[in-house]
């Protein structure tokens, strides 16, 4: 049995010391004329060859020379023959350093070829991306390491255009959070989540079902309608035919009314099922993340409304959605309180395999968008001037929001981001609670004509802005949908890793969501599928008492054969902090000298390529 101590000095007060033995059986495991014309005909035949070769790469060179390019940037390839060493004295020689395939900067002191992680190219480990410095430049940089014999080739970074540009007529003029390019938004170009780079790789797939748990769906819209869903075990004759308790739930369903027409009341689900799967490339409207998809209608009321919604709507919604066979659930909503009900619906979507992207919420837990705007107050924040409060919104992690705030691991909560890649003014924001950060948009008090940015879908078949975090969370899903049209063998948890390790990294995002990075889908879907560890079980923790302290003894199951170790965690005020790891093979661990209170835990099993899902909560 692995075993592994940590000890602290008061009531979670760490000690300075830690104590830890790492232990497993007492060992570390793991053919004349003919001729002469036959002779001509070849020669002129090789010099007429040879004549075309050079003019077409004069043209090569040419175009090479004027093509655009990334600037102090050099895609360079050693030799297989190169050792470590060769390879980082190059890079060294041009002052260079490594860009890894998630866009991130890696040490040379931390790159190994063998490392999945810190490669640029994960087809290719001795292909690199190098950023040099400016006095360095691109041109000398590639003549130094053209003459370095362990280089094969080095060449510029060039820019592709992106072919996968939809005919809808409102996707560049307005759709900045798919496409920014600074005109479109007012903005910083690049800002957005590189749509058109992943709907060359993938534009979605009429076999993913994404239920939208919402106001319902103008369902005859004609920018979703080809992507609308339909029950395919029921059939409109008055009878519950696939014996789900609802009859003739053709379209999706209504849970508010108890009935099969889960018609929007207020097109706040609309425009969000738009943001997911709008129909792209069919020349009109706007195009969603996921071009074609299944889009379930799950009503739950009238999102805005005082009383237009409860959790016993959102339970019945939420398990509707499940037993359907929707894989994926977007909530553009938060509850007021912590609902048990709701999170045993949730635990029963995660065994059902389903992934639930939350919207973390706006400030106040108003619905910041351009249809139902609050009034404009400084709601607290302090106003910057013009209707904008100076700070955003509340830390959930201190102020929990649900659902986005339960703890389970197939809840993906998402925070707004603007045009900038700053966080939106009203949304909520927590290091431990929110995942990553999506496009929001803006929401300008002092100007109605800046009540939203966010353009989508609007009523029976109009299209308009809106802002929050309601629309910042359908970004995140219709990338899980793109995810799981490439790669229909995903599971919920390998999605939300993928989703989440490759984000674009966000200076204002530091310290305001788990991953510091907004949502990327070219990235996504360029991410190599994890192979990840399983999950331990049978976690318990049992305390004793020690002269006026007392040790607590966690156990666990290692049911992994490929884990790099565990980490613990421990729950500190409403959320739970990464406190230790431990290595592989490890099923103990001792927590000594703690005071008297109520210790929370839980464990995960960790490799590079990720963690696997957490053990149940013990305290």
């Amino acid at each position: 049995m692995g075993l592994a101590r940590l000890s602290l000095w008061g009531n979670q007060g760490f000690c300075p010391g830690i104590r830890m033995l790492l232990q497993k059986g007492g060992y570390f495991e793991k053919t004349s004329h003919c001729f002469l014309a036959l002779v001509v005909f070849f020669a002129v035949g090789f010099i007429s060859f040879s004549h075309s070769a050079a003019i077409q790469e004069t043209k090569s060179i040419a175009t090479a020379a004027t093509a655009p390019y990334v600037a102090d940037e050099v895609l360079v390839k050693f030799k297989t023959s190169a050792s470590d060493i060769d390879i980082i004295s190059a890079i060294q020689s041009v002052d260079g350093t490594l860009i890894n395939h998630l866009n991130k900067t890696v040490s040379l002191a931390d790159w190994s070829t063998k490392t999945l992680a810190n490669q640029s190219f994960v087809g290719d480990p001795y292909l690199f991306h190098v950023k040099v410095p400016s006095s360095t430049g691109t041109e000398n940089a590639i003549k130094t390491l053209t003459l370095n014999p362990n280089v094969e080739f080095a060449e510029k970074n060039y820019i592709i255009k992106p072919s996968a540009i939809p005919s809808d007529p409102w996707f560049l003029p307005r759709q900045w959070g798919l496409n920014n390019t600074g005109e479109n938004s007012g903005g910083t170009a690049g800002v957005d989540i590189d749509a058109p780079a992943a709907w060359d790789i993938c534009t979605g797939s009429s076999s993913v079902v994404i239920a939208i748990l919402d106001s319902g769906i103008f369902y005859n819209h004609p920018d979703l309608q080809a992507n609308m869903w339909a029950n395919p075990n029921e059939v409109l004759d008055g009878i519950d035919n696939d014996g789900n308790g609802k009859i003739d739930d053709i379209y999706g369903w209504d849970c508010a009314n108890g009935d099969n027409d889960p018609m929007d009341d207020s097109s706040h689900g609309t425009h969000v099922a738009g943001i997911v799967g709008a129909s792209g490339n069919n020349a009109i409207g706007i195009a969603g993340v996921c071009w074609t998809a299944k889009l379930m209608p799950v009503k739950i009321g009238i999102l805005g409304d005082e009383y237009g919604t409860t959790a016993a709507w959102a339970v019945d919604g939420i398990d509707y959605a499940r037993i359907k066979g929707a894989r994926i659930i977007n909530a553009s909503w938060t509850l007021p309180a912590m609902s048990v009900s709701v999170l045993g619906a949730l635990k029963r979507a995660q065994t059902g395999g389903v992934l639930f992207i939350a919207a973390a919420g706006n400030w106040d837990n108003e619905i910041v968008w351009s249809l139902n705007p609050p009034p404009p107050d400084d709601g607290g924040g302090g106003d910057g001037g013009g209707g904008i409060p100076t700070s955003c919104g509340n830390n959930v992690d201190q102020e929990p929001q649900y659902p986005a705030c339960y703890d389970l691991d197939n809840i993906i909560s998402v925070l707004a981001t603007d045009y900038n890649d700053n966080i939106a003014w009203y949304s909520n924001y927590g290091l431990y609670s929110v995942d990553l950060g999506a496009p929001g948009g803006i929401c300008d008090y002092s100007d109605y004509t800046r009540l939203g940015d966010i353009y989508s879908t609007l009523g029976e078949d109009g299209y308009g802005p809106g802002a929050g975090t309601s629309m910042a969370a359908p970004f995140v899903t219709g990338v899980a949908g793109l995810l799981l049209a490439q790669r229909s063998n995903l599971d919920w948890w390998q999605i939300k890793t993928i989703i989440l390790k490759s984000v674009e990294s966000v200076g204002y995002l530091v310290g305001r969501c788990r991953t510091h990075g907004r949502l990327n889908a070219y990235n996504a879907l360029t991410y190599p599928t994890p192979i990840l560890p399983a999950a331990p079980t049978n976690l318990s923790a049992t305390a004793y008492s020690n002269d006026g302290f007392w040790d607590i003894k966690l156990t666990w199951r290692d049911n992994s054969n490929n884990e790099s170790g565990f980490k613990i965690y421990l729950k500190v005020g409403d959320v739970f902090e990464e406190m230790d790891t431990v290595g592989a093979n490890t099923t103990t661990y001792w927590l000594e000298d703690v005071g008297s209170g109520v210790w929370t835990f839980y464990v995960r099993a960790y490799r590079a390529e990720g963690e696997s899902p957490k053990t149940e909560n013990v305290s």
